[in-house]
């Protein structure tokens, strides 16, 4: 059934928004420092940034991947 197929790119875009979140969150923490830019601010940022750069990308194409594959009903399907 064409309705049935396995949602298992769906459930990696739900867990990767998710971790997107919970890096977004560390680099709203690392806005708030002591000093014009803290050394520590910094480190953080530098730990949460290439993550959140790598889940965004990671989520985007599996995004298109799901989006290319959806199929109308009545549309023929492009090979």
């Amino acid at each position: 059934m064409a309705h049935k197929n396995n949602p298992i790119k769906a459930k990696a875009l739900v867990t990767l928004a998710r971790y997107a979140a919970m890096l977004s969150t560390g680099l709203r923490g690392s806005a708030l420092h002591e000093a014009f830019r803290s050394g520590r601010s910094w480190a953080l940022e530098f730990l949460a940034l290439p993550d959140l750069c790598l889940t965004t990308a990671a989520s985007v194409r599996i995004a298109a991947d799901v989006i290319t594959s959806i199929d109308a009903p009545g549309v023929p399907k492009r090979i």
